[in-house]
């Protein structure tokens, strides 16, 4: 969702031009609003967690499953590896990989192939909120899907909402809570 200023007045001199754009930068940086993720964000995500994975059957959405799981994040300045360890009713333990990378100077993540827009990322004194949306497959249907990753002090939350294009609202995929261990 782009960020639009309506423009009042005109400034005809170009010293009040400038002096005008560095005024909204400052703004806008200073209440947490710069739109463009960068590499300190994605460090701040780095280490051991511990919780749980809560997700939607893929038979019936209105059917939540729990299961417990772990996550251990690494990685460099502009990308982390992110692996995942859950296990499933049948007592099965499924190991999972990611690597999240920022793309397009801070505007997209990139998880695995999946490249998402970034369209909030707010920064508060101790959160972070990312939300990023993309076009892609959910239960073989085309649909726009929003991640909400939140991350505040020891607690970790990733959040995948799905609307299908066929219609409809959209609806909780999977929830991913976790503390620092």
């Amino acid at each position: 969702m782009p960020f639009e200023i309506p423009i009042v007045f005109q400034l005809k001199n170009k010293n009040m031009k400038i002096f005008a754009a560095v005024i909204c930068l400052f703004t806008f940086s200073a209440n947490g609003q710069n739109l463009l993720l960068n590499a300190k964000d994605l460090q701040s995500f780095k280490g051991k967690w511990q919780g749980k994975l809560e997700y939607s059957d893929f038979k019936d959405y209105s059917k939540l499953v729990t299961l417990p799981t772990k996550l251990e994040i690494s990685g460099a300045a502009d990308s982390l590896v992110v692996q995942y360890e859950y296990s499933e009713p049948s007592g099965k333990t499924i190991k999972s990989r990611e690597v999240w990378k920022i793309v397009s100077y801070g505007e997209q993540l990139r998880i695995n192939n999946e490249t998402s827009d970034i369209s909030v990322v707010n920064r508060d004194q101790n959160s972070l909120t990312i939300i990023a949306y993309s076009m892609g497959k959910d239960n073989d249907k085309s649909a726009m899907i929003e991640k909400t990753i939140k991350l505040s002090g020891s607690s970790f939350e990733i959040a995948k909402r799905v609307k299908y294009d066929s219609g409809g609202d959209y609806f909780v995929r999977n929830v991913y809570t976790f503390r620092k261990s």
